[in-house]
């Protein structure tokens, strides 16, 4: 029961290894792992348990006794170690694989990390990013397609106020925010789907005013870019 089979050492060096092959990764990688920080703070919680457990397994056999049956054996935190950062890996590999998809539950984090690559304007974050945001699209013209513009009109003729709600607000400013130049050169270049994919679900939900800039924009650098598909 004494017995030490995996080493603090081995367990830093394992989870050193997950987070290096993590930096090789896209940058859509990336993005998906601020968007989904729920399963990212538990990989991360995850990780740092494994460490403490195999912490707690190299103490053990200098504890003067007898061991404890089961949680007084190295072994047992050991195992609890290697499932932990597995099952952490494994979570990463969903992120991985899962689309980070706009929504009721992570817009302001979708918003904000939109946000900062747009501001940044490296060609390669942002290229991704306009492949991205295809998958959102259905979700972003829909929230706007919340707001009545027939209601809220007639809201204020008459003097009183028409509420709106902070989910779909951010799904207005996220498309003030595509509208910048150089994001749509990139979508008319390199992500044409993006384009395609908004502007057919701005038809299907009968709504256009939301994304007007965004739009003229677009067209726009379909134009000017020789690139452009």
């Amino acid at each position: 029961p004494n017995s030490v089979y995996f080493s603090i050492g081995e367990a830093v060096a394992a989870i050193a290894l997950v987070l290096a092959f993590i930096q090789l990764l896209k940058p859509e990688f990336e993005f998906k792992l601020k968007i989904k920080n729920t399963q990212t703070n538990i990989a991360s919680v995850f990780f740092l348990t494994a460490i403490d457990s195999v912490l707690i397994a190299a103490i053990l056999p200098s504890i003067p006794g007898k061991a404890f049956p089961f949680f007084g054996y190295p072994i047992f935190w050991e195992v609890l170690a290697g499932i932990l950062i597995v099952v952490a890996a494994l979570m990463l590999v969903y992120v991985y694989f899962s689309k980070a998809v706009f929504n009721k539950k992570n817009y302001k984090r979708f918003f904000d990390r939109c946000y900062s690559i747009i501001a940044k304007g490296k060609d390669d974050e942002v290229r991704e990013l306009a492949y991205v945001i295809k998958f959102s699209a259905s979700n972003i013209i829909e929230a706007c397609s919340e707001y009545d513009q027939v209601e809220a009109y007639i809201a204020k003729r008459d003097g009183r106020g028409y509420p709106v709600s902070e989910h779909v607000g951010y799904a207005f400013d996220l498309l003030d925010l595509f509208s910048d130049r150089k994001f749509c050169r990139m979508i008319v270049e390199s992500s044409h789907e993006t384009a395609i994919g908004f502007v057919e679900q701005m038809i299907r939900h009968n709504y256009y005013n939301a994304g007007d800039s965004f739009i003229k924009q677009l067209v726009k650098q379909a134009f000017l870019s020789e690139e452009s598909i």
